[in-house]
């Protein structure tokens, strides 16, 4: 067993939280157990592979918990649980019939619920509700696992968006698909995909300086990896960003009004991939009606984030109808009619793309930008419209068929909702 997880079991006692209801379910939250390991996420990771060995589920024993950072994005904690009953009709009860309870007890703010460790402790079930449950649990437990096995096999058809688009990317520009795990995961919003990088040492020569427009001798424009994919990029006919951009804008600092009824798209609204109105902040109509023409959304712009460590970089095309703005934190690119703007969107999603980004992006830790000066300069492929039309077809066609399958998989989710439902009736 994997040393960090003995360690662990081993003061699981001490650390141990018990819910107060008439079935007390313990529990311990994992930022309690942060200070075993230098990295958090692999060892829950770790934790999830051993459940699995010894043939537990991973969803009965590990219930994701979102929480609010100080910035304002949710960090993911998790409740190890091992309940004294209905383990699994536990875990999917949660999302469902037990849902309302989950929330009464979480702290409502202006960001996401949240729920810590002392509010769980308080977490109260129907018991006439649970007695209803524990009479029928082999029966729902039988239909459930059905349904956890069409669902896992749905999964298997399952790729990240990211992984398509740079998949065919690979294939038109003749590189190796995988190479974006060589480069390794770095501070921007394109290369979270990858694998953590390890740590390595090169040599390189003093006259590489001159690659780097802005004088830079660091290793991330001097690592192997780059040089690799800038040798890539050199070797296909490209042209710069500024070549084919007719304007571009920043976002500005909104005034919010929460009787407002314009969106306001943030940091956390660019889902690189999708832009999410849910619960966004507003501006009221008459302050959109005063602002420059220039500062309003339009369909077919492209928004790319500058700012923020793991954001910095999340790039998403306007194809919205409903009137919106951005902030300041965020670029708006207008491109002229010999690019298109979804070709140009799913390049930069490819590491072809946003290596560029992670090689030239500004500042330090947390505080990193990115501004026009590096944006302007990035290499773009000079193909004909003709041709970027056709992979923009081919990308669509396998998301869409992604987009099929996590339908599909929702739906058989809903079916275990509906047993649930359905068994307390």
């Amino acid at each position: 067993m994997d040393k960090a997880l003995t360690q662990i079991q081993n003061n699981l006692e001490s650390i141990k939280r018990v819910t107060r209801d008439e079935n007390p379910m313990e529990f311990w939250s994992a930022r309690d157990l942060m200070p075993a390991w230098r990295q958090f996420s692999e060892a829950i990771d770790r934790a999830k592979e051993a459940c699995k060995t010894s043939n537990q589920p991973v969803d009965n024993h590990f219930l994701p918990a979102p929480a609010k950072s100080s910035g304002g994005r949710p960090k993911e904690d998790f409740f190890l649980t091992v309940p004294k009953k209905l383990n699994k009709i536990l875990y999917y009860s949660l999302r469902t019939i037990f849902y309302e309870n989950l929330l009464a007890i979480s702290r409502q703010g202006k960001g996401y619920p949240t729920v810590k460790e002392d509010d769980f402790l308080n977490l109260k079930f129907d018991k006439k509700i649970i007695d209803k449950l524990s009479i029928k649990q082999d029966q729902i437990i039988a239909q459930i696992e059905l349904i956890e096995r069409k669902i896992k096999e749905l999964k298997k058809q399952i790729a990240p968006a990211q992984e398509v688009v740079n998949k065919v990317f690979a294939r038109e520009f003749n590189f190796d698909e995988n190479l974006y795990n060589e480069f390794g995961k770095g501070m921007t919003a394109g290369t979270q995909i990858a694998q953590d990088k390890n740590i390595r040492t090169f040599e390189t020569d003093f006259n590489e300086l001159s690659r780097s427009g802005i004088l830079r001798f660091s290793t991330r424009f001097h690592n192997i990896p780059t040089k690799k994919l800038m040798d890539i990029l050199n070797s296909i006919e490209t042209i710069q960003i500024k070549d084919v951009v007719e304007s571009y804008e920043k976002g500005i600092q909104p005034k919010y009004d929460t009787a407002g009824d314009i969106s306001v798209v943030k940091i956390a609204s660019l889902k690189n991939g999708y832009i999410d109105f849910e619960d966004s902040e507003k501006i009221s109509q008459s302050d959109f009606n005063n602002l420059d023409n220039k500062k309003k959304l339009k369909s077919e712009d492209v928004i790319v984030c500058a700012t923020g460590k793991v954001s910095l970089g999340k790039i998403d095309f306007y194809d919205y109808e409903n009137e919106a703005i951005t902030t300041v934190d965020n670029y708006i690119l207008r491109l002229n009619e010999k690019y298109n703007p979804l070709f140009f969107t799913y390049f930069f999603r490819s590491i072809l793309g946003y290596f560029q980004i992670e090689r030239d992006f500004t500042g330090a830790t947390n505080q990193i930008h990115l501004y026009w000066e590096q944006i302007s300069n990035f290499q773009i492929p000079d193909i004909s419209l003709k041709a970027q039309q056709k992979i923009v077809d081919e990308i669509k066609a396998e998301l869409d068929k992604q987009e099929e399958m996590k339908q599909k998989i929702e739906a058989e989710r809903n079916k275990i909702d509906e047993i649930i439902e359905k068994a307390i009736r």
